[in-house]
């Protein structure tokens, strides 16, 4: 006869109590499903309605995010270790060009110690290209466009350097205004203004007058079209042409925006640089320079965190007290930024309401089953 070995029995016991323990709590659970039933039904139809809500605003979310591809232009430019810093300022407060060129110089110093920081980029006419950063301005005017005896008033952009890799147009026909031409002659138009102006939009090539002097059509854009657009100042007729051409078209036209994408190995790293740059870290030369000028992280500005933040400032944000020029994309970029918060908001309410459904299910079911008998 073969003797049991105490331990081994001691465990196969223990082993089939727990088997018909799990059993019993099956068996209670099972019964209090079923006795409760219309509750749980109830919890799970919201716990899935709730996931249906988040879902829908997730897609809305991506949805929002693709209608401002500028605001992740370093994406396409560089990759995730970039970020794209936008500047704002007021018409007193201008940038000028030297000032401008200044920080270039210091961009290439710092990148030059720091090591080599360069990428392989795509640039506005497709090529492929080595750079470590790139930056772009802009200043906002007025004028009349004229072709024979047609002509358009709208609004002009004098741009500079790679705006447009910054700022993508959807163009129709032709291409970009190459700001590094010594040509400064050129000018792009809307699909709006070359039909007003050659009742077509293939036009790149032909030319236009302003104030009496000549400009070469270099492409055809499309404007968004949109209730959002159109509140944030892109709803009228817009040319671009070089800075140095905007300066003879509108004397007044002053650069007050600058925009760069640099490398960004550190969160907050490249919008820190900038700030440093434009915002004096000495508090009595600070205090000197008393400009007022508005600094945005682009590529950080969608995160759940700067969301969240801008969801605890919700209707102050939009309060501007300063005489700061914004451009229609930056005010698009808010625009987004107050429905994205909204999004975020309604995620965490739904959030909310999956976990108290869970909380409430697990509460009641622990109770039922402690108090039923199998």
């Amino acid at each position: 006869m073969i003797k049991k070995n105490p331990f081994i029995t001691f465990i196969i016991e223990k082993f089939q109590r727990f088997i018909n323990y799990v059993k019993c709590g099956i068996i209670k659970f099972l019964k209090c499903v079923y006795n409760h039933r219309l509750f749980y039904i109830r919890n799970l139809l919201v716990i899935a309605l709730a996931l249906i809500v988040i879902l829908a605003v997730n897609v809305l979310s991506y949805k929002c995010r693709e209608n401002v591809p500028d605001q992740n232009s370093q994406l396409v430019w560089g990759g995730g270790d970039y970020a794209m810093v936008s500047c704002y300022t007021s018409i007193k407060d201008r940038f000028s060009q030297e000032e401008i060129m200044r920080l270039e110089y210091e961009i290439n110093k710092t990148l030059k110690e720091n090591g080599d920081g360069s990428i392989k980029a795509t640039n506005r006419n497709n090529e492929k290209e080595i750079k470590k950063w790139t930056d772009g301005y802009s200043a906002k005017g007025y004028g009349t466009v004229v072709n024979g005896n047609a002509s358009v008033d709208g609004i002009i952009y004098g741009v500079g350097n790679d705006f447009f890799s910054l700022h993508p147009l959807t163009l129709l026909s032709g291409g970009y205004i190459n700001t590094d031409n010594v040509m400064k002659d050129y000018i792009m138009l809307d699909e709006e203004a070359a039909w007003q102006l050659f009742g077509s939009n293939d036009v790149a090539g032909l030319s236009v007058t302003i104030n009496g002097e000549k400009y070469v059509v270099s492409g055809v854009y499309k404007r968004p079209d949109n209730k959002i657009n159109d509140a944030s100042g892109n709803g009228e007729i817009t040319f671009y042409v070089n800075y140095e051409a905007l300066e003879k078209i509108d004397g007044t036209t002053e650069i007050t925006d600058y925009e760069v994408i640099m490398t960004n190995p550190i969160k907050h790293y490249a919008y820190d640089y900038i700030c440093k740059y434009f915002i004096k870290s000495d508090e009595k030369e600070r205090e000197n320079t008393k400009r007022d000028i508005f600094i945005v992280e682009n590529s950080d500005r969608y995160s759940v965190e700067a969301l969240w933040k801008h969801l605890k400032g919700f209707g102050i944000n939009a309060m501007d007290l300063d005489e700061i020029v914004y451009p229609f994309w930056e005010n698009v970029a808010r625009a987004y930024e107050d429905i994205l918060s909204v999004f975020l908001l309604i995620n965490i309410l739904a959030g909310t309401v999956i976990l108290l459904a869970v909380v409430v299910m697990a509460a009641k079911t622990g109770m039922w089953v402690k108090n039923s008998k199998a």
